[in-house]
């Protein structure tokens, strides 16, 4: 059996008979692109603009693609961009994830990633985060399970400092299904997943988690993947 995953806008598609893949609801959720330069990612804005605060389309640093999106933010001041508002019905249970370097942060300072659910008017029901509170040069992986309220109609992921900091992000990812971790699990935890398809050779298991844990955190490595099996 040869299935395809089709990868559009940081988007995951799988081809029917597939192992299941979350669907990512994140508009340029890798930041690829930033059309008019202006440092800031396109379908990501900013809550609240200042001279304290700077972005950055950064090509040099980047865990997934070929870029991540920056931000500078100063020693006591708060800042965060957010992306377009996603569709969401009240009752689902979702996940969210995202990777951030955050080689600097000022004392007390924090990293956050935040799905905020909102109503029909656009107002804030309730919140689910993750934070860095300690600085570091290398990725780390944060993830939020959240269940989205009564009268929730709309979802919204954000990413800030609040602080003071100069971290990236890359690789955000929403979507409405509650296992989204067992898509970060080391290679050894791969095995007792039972996401493979009926009738997979012996040892292939291994090789396609490799593939789409590949997937996962390098969208962009190709246009298009196939997974034999």
């Amino acid at each position: 059996e040869l299935v395809g995953v089709s990868l559009r806008a940081g988007r995951y598609e799988a081809a029917e008979g597939a192992p299941v893949i979350p669907l990512n609801l994140v508009d340029n959720s890798g930041f690829e692109w930033d059309s008019n330069s202006d440092g800031l990612a396109d379908a990501w804005s900013t809550y609240k603009p200042a001279a304290t605060s700077g972005f950055t389309f950064d090509t040099a640093v980047e865990l997934s693609g070929s870029a991540s999106q920056g931000i500078t933010v100063a020693a006591g001041a708060t800042q965060d961009i957010r992306c377009q508002p996603i569709a969401v019905t009240a009752g689902t249970a979702c996940g969210l994830t995202a990777s951030a370097r955050v080689p600097a942060l000022s004392a007390g300072a924090k990293f956050v990633l935040k799905v905020e659910w909102l109503d029909t008017s656009y107002t804030v029901l309730d919140y689910a985060y993750s934070q860095i509170t300690a600085a570091s040069g290398t990725w780390q992986l944060l993830t939020v399970l959240a269940t989205a309220p009564t009268s929730t109609r709309w979802a919204r992921v954000i990413v800030g400092i609040e602080g003071g900091g100069s971290p990236n992000v890359d690789a955000v990812m929403f979507t409405p299904a509650a296992a989204v971790p067992r898509y970060n699990l080391s290679m050894a935890d791969w095995a007792a997943q039972a996401i493979f398809p009926a009738g997979s050779p012996t040892g292939a298991p291994g090789a396609i988690a490799w593939y789409i844990d590949r997937l996962h955190v390098r969208p962009y490595e190709a246009g298009f993947c196939a997974l034999g099996f």
